[in-house]
């Protein structure tokens, strides 16, 4: 029994402005249903060789940080200092295609779905390394966000001093 993956890259930046690729089907152009809150859109993947990680766990339940690796050539690295220096968010599909011969937008199977932020890249001669950290390690990254304030807590104490 063979199985294929394909995945789904979609990296987009504070603008929400989203550039969309797929690494299974070498330099075409594939459409995948994607679903924004009940409506379902059709949306282009152009190919970019390019491999995923994936999601993995320590023993304490933590998430890793994902990887999206990418040859090192001038378009992949102008992507990636961009994304990087302007934090984008990745969110990746892995799919079981339902023919692996001919992309289908509708009838393929949604493994998962990974978001993250981009966070740091490595380069070597052959290839680009982007760390992709979930949005869910507000510890680790700070992502998102929150400020200790009155509104959101309460009174704050001032003083060390307590009185029972």
């Amino acid at each position: 029994m063979e199985l294929a993956l394909a995945q789904y890259l979609g990296l987009r930046n504070a603008a929400g402005e989203v550039l969309r690729f797929q690494n299974y089907w070498i330099n075409r152009t594939v459409k995948l249903a994607i679903d924004f809150g009940g409506t379902t859109t059709d949306l282009d993947h152009n190919f970019l060789p390019f491999g995923f990680s994936g999601i993995s766990t320590d023993r304490q339940g933590d998430l890793k940080e994902a990887n999206l690796v990418f040859p090192n050539n001038a378009l992949a690295r102008g992507i990636v200092d961009t994304a990087v220096a302007e934090r984008w968010f990745a969110t990746v599909r892995t799919i079981i295609p339902s023919d692996p011969a001919e992309p289908s937008a509708s009838a393929d199977q949604i493994l998962f779905t990974y978001v993250g932020v981009i966070t740091t890249a490595s380069w070597s001669d052959a290839n680009i390394n982007v760390s992709v950290s979930t949005v869910l390690d507000a510890v680790g990254n700070d992502t998102p966000t929150r400020r200790i304030a009155r509104s959101v807590v309460g009174s704050i104490p001032t003083t060390s001093s307590v009185r029972l």
